[in-house]
């Protein structure tokens, strides 16, 4: 399982840089900057009102 992860991990920054390298040739950084934080933000909200998430976290009763 570890070795899935830190394949996942180590091909973000090369595919960020594909992504976001020539956007930032249109777009200031700072304007991208703000941009993907928001959407970050609004993906984290999303995530902290979705019940199915919040049900699955909880943690079972404890057995007698």
């Amino acid at each position: 399982m570890f070795g899935v992860m830190s394949m996942i991990t180590t091909s973000m920054m090369p595919i960020g840089m594909l992504i976001f390298g020539p956007m930032a040739d249109y777009i200031a950084i700072e304007w991208l900057l703000m941009g993907t934080g928001l959407l970050m933000m609004a993906a984290a909200f999303a995530r902290f009102r979705n019940r199915v998430l919040i049900e699955a976290g909880r943690s079972a009763p404890a057995a007698e």
